[in-house]
């Protein structure tokens, strides 16, 4: 329990700092492990396979990450679209509602006169 709590108290920062350092302190322990136990002589025989390992491991991660950039890229695409359909049905509620939207809706805004950044002036807010 007083573990739980520790840790629910402790700041983010520290939490993560904490974890990467049991990882590291773990992965140098199994590597003087293994060195210990095999020796460098023999350990030394499976340097180019190692090698392989790793630059397959490396190329699996690049591939990984260009189909993450591209379906990132793609929903950051789609987005503009959806944008301007609820642009379009806002500005038709409003032409269609005449002065019955008004009065619903005292404060109704256009996204015309809206900043793309910053906080929205009292005009935007609905």
């Amino acid at each position: 329990m007083f573990l739980v709590r520790v840790i629910n108290q402790a700041p983010l920062w520290l939490a993560i700092l904490v974890v990467v350092a049991i990882f590291e302190f773990y992965s140098v322990g199994l590597m003087l492990i293994c060195r210990r136990t095999w020796g460098t002589s023999r350990l030394s025989l499976n340097n180019e396979v190692a090698g392989f390992k790793f630059s397959v491991i490396g190329v699996l991660y690049a591939v990984l990450l260009g189909f993450v950039v591209i379906v990132v890229w793609e929903n950051y695409r789609n987005t503009e679209p959806a944008v301007r359909i609820c642009r379009s049905k806002h500005k038709l509620g409003t032409i269609i509602g005449g002065f019955q939207w008004r009065r619903l809706r005292p404060g109704a805004f256009s996204l015309d006169s809206c900043p793309p950044e910053g906080p929205p002036p009292s005009s935007c807010r609905s």
